[in-house]
């Protein structure tokens, strides 16, 4: 599963399975957002929240990935 963000043309993407399942626009402003980032957890809302599982191999861009590099990474064992 991924999610990628283009900024500039505010638009976020859901992958499963390296195939586009949702796509929406978004303005995000990322980059002027003072709130931390949480994985696996909801920041706002009722506590208890938390995701009950793990999360491995999180990787975070600072630039718009291409399909073919998300191919690439579904293609990694």
């Amino acid at each position: 599963m991924s999610f990628v963000y283009n900024e500039p043309a505010q638009n976020l993407e859901f992958h499963v399975n390296c195939t586009l399942a949702y796509e929406t626009s978004a303005n995000m402003n990322i980059a002027d957002n003072p709130q931390p980032w949480v994985f696996g957890n909801q920041y706002y809302g009722p506590e208890g929240t938390a995701y009950e599982g793990s999360l491995d191999e999180i990787y975070i861009f600072n630039r718009v990935l291409f399909q073919a590099e998300l191919q690439a990474f579904c293609a990694i064992p």
